[in-house]
């Protein structure tokens, strides 16, 4: 999931093995919008996009363990209201069992916030209204630049799966961006007879692995992912 590409009509997203699904903002400005990113080995059936000021989402039902799930990027900007409706109205255009990931800009107590602010608690009614749970990390995934502004957990995913499917985040740090991307894994762990390495991470989805590795020079980071590479060749 990608909560905020800044895409235009004239750029484009190709990644070997994967199809990008996206959304576009309505007045075609690079600002906002969604996309997701998804493996050709994934069957998957992908929703209309769905577009306005105040969100932006994109959605594709995929079957996990014999159960359609819903999977949705969506794209809220900061600096006014949460727009309850339409959020509302977009979890029901899903499946019964979805994940939704964005940078929600919503604090509340209630998924770590350190006090809770007008947006949270209208997104805490929109959760309550369609039976949903906060996946979250347990530490900041906004690091402002800002001198008088703090650390939040601000990107995160609302779901309502099943009790028996349990589910992992994991921050990866990459130095690239003031918002740290979360790596969610759901029922998935990695084979404890893989090699791992201190400079990458692991990620598991059915008989599928990724290993991601993040540095802000292209050239360590490309060292630590074919040093993983050839771990596993051994």
């Amino acid at each position: 999931m990608i909560t905020e590409t800044h895409f235009t009509q004239k750029n484009f997203l190709n990644i070997q093995g994967y199809e990008a699904l996206r959304v576009d903002h309505l007045d075609g400005s690079a600002h906002g919008r969604a996309a997701l990113l998804i493996s050709h080995r994934i069957s998957h059936s992908p929703f209309p996009p769905s577009t306005s000021d105040k969100l932006q989402t994109i959605a594709s039902s995929i079957v996990l363990n014999s159960i359609p799930i819903s999977f949705a990027s969506a794209y809220l900007p900061p600096g006014c209201q949460l727009p309850r409706n339409k959020l509302s109205t977009h979890i029901l255009s899903l499946n019964h069992t979805f994940i939704n990931g964005a940078d929600f800009n919503a604090k509340h107590l209630n998924w770590g916030s350190r006090y809770t602010n007008t947006r949270g608690r209208s997104l805490l009614r929109v959760m309550s209204s369609s039976y949903a749970k906060t996946i979250t990390t347990d530490a900041p995934t906004y690091w402002p630049t800002h001198a008088i502004r703090h650390p939040e957990i601000l990107d995160f995913f609302l779901s309502n799966l099943p009790n028996h499917l349990k589910t992992h985040t994991t921050k990866l740090n990459d130095p690239a961006s003031d918002h740290t991307p979360v790596l969610l894994q759901i029922n998935t762990h990695a084979p404890t007879d893989i090699p791992t390495t201190e400079n990458t991470t692991m990620g598991t989805y059915a008989d599928d692995t990724a290993i991601l590795a993040a540095d802000s020079d292209p050239d360590i980071c490309s060292h630590h992912f074919l040093n993983h590479l050839n771990m596993l060749s051994k």
